[in-house]
């Protein structure tokens, strides 16, 4: 247990704790105030002392400015391989902003750069795929609204379950995948357990049935409360950026890549996916990025017999008479 005498102002508890908290007493009481609700900062005292690793981690990041902090992610991205970057957060919290930003670092540190997601948000770098397997070795790859696109365990597909496998291991080629998701109830659990690092944007929820407790409830205390912020987590650094920056790469037609689709757009577009090959299936999860929901049989109905010829649509349907013995 750790306890802090306001009186003495030492920290006492295991000693080593001690001897690094009281050396950096002024920084940890200056951050409590300015960054920690009051009612928080016995537990993130506690915190401090039962790792004081994180706390010499929360204390260089406090000291250190937006910029340092954006090289030291860069140099992340594009120095390790093989990681899953999970991007937690609110709707509108600027999620796929800031992967676009990760993405946008990669290119920038001389790798391959794919988006799994619409045509419209794949910036001018990186290429658009349908199918994260695709992407070339040692590249970095994002994974837009993954949990529409995925689904989560029980609601998953057959065809979205063994994607969600394959990601996990195609990672062991050198591929980067940033990952972006909503909540962290919709991620699929496999995604947080894999997760080489955690972004976390404003939020809503944490779902209580996920492991790393300690460093969930950490988040809570500590993640961002509007859209600027943002807290990058790794298992070796952290750091949280108070205002952070669009890709430069950003556009108004990119910020609206999930604007809403009426009946006459949806078919537009799904006339074009159709044009690429893509299953009613793969349009349908499509359009309900952009709020237009339908079930598979009417995509079918109106795209897929479309494609027919006229002597086929016009032809009745067989039946089958049974004889019972």
């Amino acid at each position: 247990m750790v306890s802090f005498d306001y009186k003495s102002g030492h920290f006492w508890g295991e000693a080593s704790a001690r001897a690094w908290l009281d050396a950096h007493l002024s920084t940890v009481m200056r951050f409590l105030w300015e960054k920690v609700d009051p009612k928080d900062h016995e537990e993130v005292l506690k915190l401090f002392h039962d790792t004081p690793e994180i706390g010499r981690r929360i204390m260089e990041d406090y000291l250190a400015s937006d910029e340092e902090k954006l090289e030291k992610i860069k140099r992340d991205i594009v120095e390790n391989e093989g990681m899953i970057i999970l991007i937690l957060g609110a709707k509108g919290a600027g999620k796929s902003a800031f992967g676009t930003l990760l993405l946008e670092m990669a290119h920038e540190g001389g790798k391959l750069c794919y988006v799994v997601g619409a045509e419209e948000q794949t910036p001018p770098f990186a290429k658009t795929i349908r199918n994260p397997a695709r992407a070339t070795s040692n590249s970095v790859v994002l994974v837009d609204e993954a949990a529409v696109r995925y689904g989560a365990r029980t609601s998953m597909r057959a065809l979205q379950r063994d994607t969600l496998g394959t990601l996990h291991t195609l990672r062991h080629t050198g591929r980067n995948y940033i990952v972006v998701t909503q909540t962290a109830s919709d991620a699929d659990v496999k995604w947080f357990r894999n997760a080489d690092r955690l972004v976390i944007k404003r939020q809503t929820q944490f779902a209580e049935e996920f492991e790393r407790k300690p460093l969930m409830r950490f988040i809570e205390i500590m993640r961002p409360h509007d859209v600027k912020g943002t807290l990058y987590w790794a298992d070796t650094f952290h750091v949280f950026i108070k205002n952070t920056p669009l890709p430069k790469c950003w556009s108004e037609k990119m910020s609206k890549v999930y604007k809403v689709w009426d009946e006459e757009t949806a078919l537009e577009k799904g006339r074009e996916m159709l044009q690429d090959d893509y299953t009613a299936e793969e349009i349908q999860i499509e359009a309900q990025l952009h709020s237009f929901i339908k079930p598979i049989a009417w995509w079918v109905e109106k795209l897929f017999q479309e494609q027919q010829p006229e002597e086929i649509k016009k032809k009745p349907v067989e039946t089958v008479q049974v004889i019972s013995e």
